[in-house]
């Protein structure tokens, strides 16, 4: 069977990811592996220990099978339905298992657990002003606002798992009834989370994403290791910055000035006008930008004198 082969390959000593996109590139097909030609590919000695390792059971294979019959689905780096994206990046995944429908590409949103209120907001707008399909990790916090504003937008998302699928918490099991949700992994169904899973993961939020949004991130934040790959992969990184002296955006402003990341600009016209058709108060609209008060006292004043925006009392509108 094709799957289990892809996972023999993948367990062989000395065989990492980057190796798997090499021996498919050239043949196009794990079924179609010629050992001379592997050997001219990769040397004599690795291409024995393949050869091997190929024709050998694993343990866990009679368990996996058995996964299957459950209704476990999965794609191979071979298969024209892997994501177009994700087969660029010089380590994609040999294998993606999946629960929902498969995966799909799009913006990366990523952050904090423990976010704040105005990153939360910045999540919100960011995604409604990309409409675009989105993917994340499915932790608490950023990730999980970001997955489900793109369901409240009616946008497919694609949560990557850093365990097994058959660990998947309820939560996330949840939002396959909501909408178009993809619930991905690349390790044995019943692997559980551990710090290399999760860190490993990270690299394919970043090889599914055209860009990366950074929303808030410390200086140990996990999402500096999915900007990392981001980076790494030529992909946009763009950081947001909610005050530019606290500590829950360091690692966000380590990125920008580090040249890894561009600096989110806020785009007002872009959204304020259409948020004061209704009268709105000066706390309504920082909690709407998400910026401290000085800028907002700044956009409000420069709308005002553009006459873009009046002032009535304790509101604000749009003219």
């Amino acid at each position: 069977m094709k799957l289990l082969k892809y996972l023999r390959l993948r367990d062989t000593k000395g065989v990492g990811e980057a190796t798997i996109k090499k021996i498919i590139n050239a043949f196009g097909s794990i079924e179609k592996i010629e050992e001379k030609k592997l050997e001219q590919l990769l040397g004599s000695v690795k291409a024995e220990r393949i050869l091997l390792s190929l024709s050998s059971e694993r343990s866990y294979e009679e368990k996996l099978l058995k996964s299957l019959e459950r209704g476990l689905k999965f794609i191979t780096l071979e298969d024209e339905n892997y994501p177009k994206l994700l087969r660029e990046i010089k380590d994609p995944p040999a294998v993606i298992f999946y629960a929902g429908e498969k995966p799909f590409s799009g913006i990366g949103v990523v952050g904090t657990r423990k976010p704040s209120d105005i990153s939360l907001k910045f999540v919100e707008r960011v995604i409604e002003e990309e409409k675009r399909p989105v993917v994340s990790g499915g932790a608490k916090g950023v990730d999980i606002t970001a997955h489900e504003t793109a369901l409240n937008l009616g946008l497919p998302t694609t949560v990557v798992l850093g365990y097994g699928i058959f660990k998947t918490e309820r939560r996330l099991r949840n939002l396959l009834d909501r909408g178009s949700v993809s619930l991905i992994s690349e390790f044995l169904p019943w692997v559980e989370g551990s710090k290399y899973t999760f860190p490993k993961r990270n690299r394919i939020i970043a090889g599914l994403s055209e860009r990366i949004y950074i929303a808030e991130a410390g200086e140990r934040s996990g999402a500096l290791i999915t900007a990392h790959y981001g980076y790494l992969y030529r992909r946009r990184v763009i950081a947001f910055v909610g005050e530019e002296n606290s500590e829950r955006w360091r690692g966000c402003i380590e990125l920008i000035k580090g040249g890894k990341a561009d600096r989110y600009e806020e785009r007002e016209e872009d959204g304020i006008l259409g948020f004061l058709r209704e009268p709105k108060t000066f706390d309504e609209i920082t909690s709407f930008l998400g910026k401290d008060i000085k800028t907002v006292t700044s956009i409000i004043t420069r709308l005002i004198v553009e006459g873009k925006v009046i002032q009535e009392g304790a509101y604000y509108r749009a003219l």
